[in-house]
C-alpha cells in the first residue's frame, strides 16, 4: 500500500532550512540598516557643521548666547537627521551635539561643534564618521579633537590640526590615516561612559 505525503523528518528538514535562511536575511537587513544610518548620520552632521562654520555672523548677533541650537533652529539650519528638541541637538542615533562658543586657552574667542557619544556598540562608527567630516573641512576648521572619560576621570585625548595650524610639528588633519583615525577612535571603541569629540574654529 503506498502513502502519499512528506515524513515529519522531511518536514522538520524544511522548517530548519527556512529558519536559517530567515536569520541570514534578518542579519543582512540589520547590516544594511546600520550602514543606511551610519551614512545617513554623516551626511546630516556634515551640513550642520556647515551651517554652523557658514552662519558664524548670526550667532555673533546674540552675544548674550554662547549656546546656538536654538538660533539654529529659527534659522531653518537643521537638516533632515538632526533633530531639535528641548533646545538640544541630536544625531540619527540619540546622541546629544552641541554648539557654542568660549574663551580658549590662549584668550581667543572660538566655536565647538561638539558630539557626546552615549555608550553603545556603535561608537568606533559614529567617531570616524566625525573624523571624516574634520577631514572634509580641515581648511576651515582650527583643530579636531576626542576625550573619553569614565568616572575615574579623563582617560585619553587626542588633537589633530587644521590646514592653517598643523606647522610646527603638530599633527593635521588632512594627513590622518586609518591608523590615526583609530587611535582617535580607541577610547570610544571600548565604549567609556564618556566620548566626546570636538571641531574648533575661529
Amino acid at each position: 500500500m503506498r502513502e502519499n505525503g512528506r515524513s515529519m523528518v522531511e518536514m522538520l528538514g524544511v522548517l530548519a532550512i527556512i529558519g536559517v535562511l530567515s536569520v541570514g536575511a534578518i542579519s543582512g537587513y540589520s547590516k544594511a540598516m546600520l550602514k543606511y544610518k551610519l551614512n545617513k548620520h554623516l551626511e546630516s552632521v556634515n551640513l550642520l557643521l556647515n551651517y554652523s562654520l557658514q552662519n558664524v555672523s548670526s550667532f555673533k548677533l546674540d552675544e548674550s548666547q554662547n549656546m546656538y541650537g536654538e538660533i539654529m533652529y529659527k534659522l531653518n539650519l537643521i537638516p533632515d537627521g538632526i533633530i531639535y528638541r528641548n533646545q538640544r541637538l541630536y544625531d540619527i542615533f540619540g546622541n546629544v551635539i552641541s554648539v557654542y562658543s568660549n574663551v580658549s586657552e590662549t584668550g581667543s574667542y572660538e566655536y565647538v561643534f561638539r558630539i557626546q557619544i552615549d555608550k553603545s556598540d556603535i561608537n568606533s562608527s559614529v567617531c570616524q564618521n566625525i573624523a571624516e567630516i574634520s577631514r572634509a573641512n580641515s581648511s576651515n576648521i582650527v583643530a579636531f579633537e576626542t576625550l573619553a572619560a569614565d568616572s575615574e576621570g579623563s582617560d585619553g585625548n587626542v588633537r589633530f590640526w587644521g590646514d592653517g595650524y598643523c606647522s610646527s610639528g603638530r599633527k593635521c588633519i588632512k594627513n590622518m590615516s586609518i591608523n590615526d583615525i583609530d587611535e582617535l577612535c580607541h577610547y570610544c571603541a571600548e565604549g567609556k561612559q564618556n566620548c566626546r569629540m570636538a571641531i574648533f574654529w575661529y
